[in-house]
């Protein structure tokens, strides 16, 4: 999700008259080649965006938070 996030801009502009669709297989294909190393980042990203969740989450729950 980061990976698209960031890089959905670029390849849109390198192909713009391609489908929505297509981009999506075309991050995806760019991910898959990705060296472990490359992906840290945005694994990091996704770790951290898991915590925010659960403390929003465990707010909510316990009534101190709304929707």
């Amino acid at each position: 999700m980061f990976y698209s996030q960031a890089n959905r801009g670029r390849v849109k502009n390198e192909n713009p008259d391609v489908s929505l669709g297509q981009i999506g297989k075309t991050l995806g294909r760019e991910w898959s080649e990705l060296s472990e190393q490359a992906k840290v980042p945005y694994f990091k990203k996704a770790e951290g965006d898991k915590k925010r969740y659960e403390a929003e989450k465990a707010r909510y729950d316990a009534g101190e938070g709304s929707l």
